[in-house]
């Protein structure tokens, strides 16, 4: 199964809910490209500055194991990060 989107959802202290989400270009399965999208997405929604209370992250548009769309410049890298997943 591969997954098209990364979301996240965080509380603050205050109990103030947000959420944002990011579409991938390809559906993927590989652990990295899934973190650093979560990442990407938390950098972008939390001020850095307000105590939080909990953090999740979600995926959707689930789909089952379709070809890749490979970037020019990251064909072999994503090609090692999916062996690594299987080991």
């Amino acid at each position: 199964m591969k997954i098209g989107v990364v979301s996240v959802h965080i509380t603050t202290c205050e109990f103030r809910h947000e959420n944002r989400q990011l579409q991938l270009l390809t559906a993927t399965d590989v652990t990295e490209e899934i973190f650093r999208a979560a990442c990407r997405v938390f950098d972008k929604l939390w001020d850095k500055k307000t105590p939080l209370r909990q953090i999740g992250v979600h995926t959707s548009r689930v789909q089952m194991n379709g070809g890749r769309q490979y970037n020019l410049f990251d064909l072999q890298k994503f090609d090692r990060l999916e062996i690594l997943d299987r080991l």
